[in-house]
């Protein structure tokens, strides 16, 4: 919490001499209030218990707002109650996942899933009988995720479905078993012998091997010569997973800029996105373009890129607010609350902008950004 939201939690609670015991004992489940006392017991605020993220704890007061603390900050009985919620809420929610994989929602929810890394245990049965039947481009997808659980139990379901995967899912599969059977050490030989796949080199499978490099971050940079010798096959994304390992990442982010004007718009917009912050350059070219062609087509990938280049995005997007287009300023307010509170910087603008707003769409869009950014900085 940053010191503004250390004032604003310090004002909004009650001074008194409580201990982290009497916090402990007032309510003990989640969506009721109970009394939350820092990590000094001079403090305490009756609020309930939203979510733990990024190792901030969000609390729904009794008028309604919403503040954020750090968990570090809370009592030791309250962080001890966090870690206990958190926990039943994730076992729910990995219970709704993998019913979910049952129905229309299956692919979203396998997503989701792998994200979840070793918290996602339990769904390696059922994740596994998906993946022979996911749709054929969801299945390399499915089976990264069986590999970001991180459990060998996976590993059976991975081997019996290489006979009958499509080739899209190929690579899927081989970078799953990878992640599951080899030690950091042993994968820049195990990632070679996957490219050498030609059928994986000259497809699109080969996006689930670069992905995974990129993930890697620095780590990842034992695997530049292999990167580098794809370029001849998919340009856009090997630059942009250069440029995340820090192989000269000016250099491709002005390569991917020149190719916004081009036939390959989309794919450019996409690996500038995949760079992330160190890909700000191309914002001003990004917002040209978006005010260029006012169509929904050709606007949505924009919105999608600029959200995960950052907080740089977010003035550009707050003056493109002004534009006499409706469909402009949409999509402008969907990449704004993506964004999130990496919006902060642009407030005054975005509130200004909704103030004057007509169109109900957009306005939606702008109050949600602003609901954000206002309860992330409390």
């Amino acid at each position: 919490m940053n010191k503004r939201g250390m004032v604003g939690f310090v004002c909004t609670i009650l001074f008194v001499g409580a201990t982290s015991e009497l916090a402990l004992g007032l309510g003990e489940e989640q969506g009721k209030l109970r009394t939350w006392t820092d990590s000094t017991g001079k403090y305490r605020v009756e609020a309930e218990f939203v979510d733990l993220k990024d190792g901030k704890v969000r609390l729904k007061k009794r008028g309604g707002a919403t503040i954020t603390i750090p968990i570090e900050r809370l009592s030791e009985g309250d962080q001890v109650f966090v870690k206990r919620q958190a926990a039943r809420s994730g076992s729910e929610r990995l219970r709704k996942l993998i019913n979910d994989l049952e129905g229309k929602n299956a692919g979203r929810a396998a997503r989701e899933i792998g994200k979840l890394g070793r918290r996602g245990k339990t769904a390696v049965l059922p994740l596994g009988r998906y993946l022979k039947k996911a749709p054929i481009g969801h299945q390399g997808e499915v089976a990264i995720s069986l590999g970001k659980i991180g459990d060998r139990s996976a590993i059976p379901f991975l081997e019996a479905a290489l006979p009958e995967l499509a080739t899209r899912g190929v690579a899927g599969v081989h970078v799953a078993l990878m992640m599951l059977e080899h030690e950091p050490e042993t994968q820049v030989a195990a990632i070679t012998a996957i490219l050498q796949d030609n059928n994986v080199r000259e497809s699109n499978d080969r996006g689930f091997v670069l992905g995974y490099i990129r993930e890697l971050g620095p780590k990842g940079r034992v695997f530049l010569p292999t990167v580098h010798d794809m370029m001849s096959l998919d340009p856009h994304e090997v630059r942009a997973t250069l440029a995340r390992l820090g192989d000269e990442p000016e250099k491709h982010v002005a390569w991917l800029i020149r190719e916004l004007d081009g036939g390959k718009a989309a794919h450019a917009a996409y690996a500038l996105g995949q760079i992330g912050p160190k890909a700000a350059p191309a914002i001003p070219k990004i917002i040209e373009l978006m005010r260029r062609d006012a169509s929904t087509t050709g606007n949505v990938q924009f919105t999608v890129t600029l959200p995960y280049i950052g907080a740089a995005a977010a003035k550009p997007l707050a003056e493109l607010l002004q534009d006499k287009n409706p469909n402009i300023r949409f999509h402008a307010a969907i990449a704004l609350n993506a964004l999130g509170p990496d919006a902060k910087g642009a407030l005054p603008l975005i509130v200004s902008a909704r103030k004057r707003e007509r169109e109900e769409g957009v306005r939606r869009m702008l109050d949600s950004s602003i609901q954000t950014i206002e309860s992330a900085d409390e």
